[in-house]
């Protein structure tokens, strides 16, 4: 009797060990997979290629990330990004700087959060329709003030302005595209891993990823444990726009380019990278770290499948990043419900 029981714990055991961690085995294999059909795959330049692509892309949705673990969405980032893109490139092709052209960005994305936010949560309006008008008002916006194309821009990024002036030739290095590091490693890479930190900090030890992920099905409980649900998730709009808007920014220092139909390119690999993320660690709840490995999921098969040359047809990619869309929501959604009705049952 005891031997079966402890079958059955086993069996729960690596059960839940596959559930949460079963996509980043995936993330291994794919990495394995394409290494070894494609030498190529593991040169230095790809490896920082992805990074630098996945850097970018979880500074963009980590904010986004929380909103959804929350029970709402937020379709503006990828649009914000777009103009905080063009309004810093302008405001440094005019001769400002890159760190006060960086802060009025900040209060463009904070006014455009708190608007999403206080309309959302304050008035109860829909928080997809919402953010809809929002994505169009910002895109349209960031092609008016780029006449509606990309155009480059001389200075270098306020990244790489800062380490030099911090650390010195001898430590930052840069490329024709503007790119920084230190050594080998890209800044925005740096700059991504604090923020991640910081993120899994305040999601995981803190109560104020307690309170985020509380909400969802129990949003009248947190209310009544005295948190204020309505300004906490305003905030959490705000910071979405904040790091959109932080994307933006650092994809026109490294790259010195303002590039108003930029943020598109972004829209269905974050929404794709958030959902898939709730496979991990999680299950079932959006979570930073799950955000991370889903966005290194899609660009390690971007990646492979180019240099095996799978994506002969640009369109063949958009249909596979579509259908890994398709399949992460419904996962995503299916270990929600099994983890409500696990929660019923005890």
């Amino acid at each position: 009797m005891s031997a079966d029981i402890s079958m059955e714990n086993r069996g729960y055991w690596f059960k839940g060990l596959l559930e949460r961690y079963g996509l980043l085995a995936v993330l291994v294999a794919l990495i394995v997979f394409f290494g070894s059909n494609e030498p190529t795959f593991f040169a230095p330049i790809n490896i920082t290629s992805i990074l630098r692509a996945a850097s970018v892309t979880f500074i963009m949705v980590c904010g986004l990330t929380w909103i959804v673990a929350t029970g709402k969405i937020d379709v503006s980032f990828y649009t914000m990004a777009a103009l905080a893109n063009v309004v810093s490139a302008t405001l440094v092709q005019l001769g400002w700087d890159w760190v006060t052209a960086y802060l009025v960005v900040l209060v463009i994305g904070a006014v455009v959060g708190i608007v999403n936010g206080y309309l959302i949560n304050y008035l109860g309006l829909s928080d997809l329709v919402v953010t809809i008008c929002s994505a169009s008002f910002l895109g349209s916006l960031a092609l008016m003030l780029a006449d509606g194309s990309s155009f480059g821009i001389e200075r270098p990024g306020w990244l790489s302005e800062f380490m030099h002036t911090t650390f010195g030739e001898a430590f930052v290095s840069g490329d024709g595209a503007g790119a920084t590091a230190i050594g080998a490693v890209p800044l925005v890479l740096l700059v991504a891993a604090i923020v991640l930190f910081v993120s899994w900090y305040l999601q995981e030890r803190l109560t104020f990823g307690h309170y985020i992920y509380a909400q969802e099905g129990n949003y009248e409980a947190v209310h009544e444990a005295g948190v204020n649900v309505r300004r906490l998730n305003l905030l959490l709009f705000v910071y979405s726009a904040l790091m959109s808007a932080t994307a933006g920014v650092l994809i026109a220092a490294e790259f010195k380019t303002g590039q108003p139909t930029m943020g598109a390119s972004y829209f269905v690999d974050g929404l794709t990278a958030v959902f898939l993320g709730s496979l991990v660690l999680r299950v079932g709840q959006a979570n930073v770290l799950g955000t991370m490995v889903g966005i290194l999921i899609l660009i390690v098969v971007s990646k492979g499948a180019a240099a095996l040359g799978w994506l002969s047809n640009e369109g063949i990619g958009e249909m596979i990043k579509g259908g890994i869309l398709l399949l992460g929501t419904g996962l995503a959604v299916f270990a929600q419900s099994r983890q409500r009705d696990a929660s019923q049952e005890v």
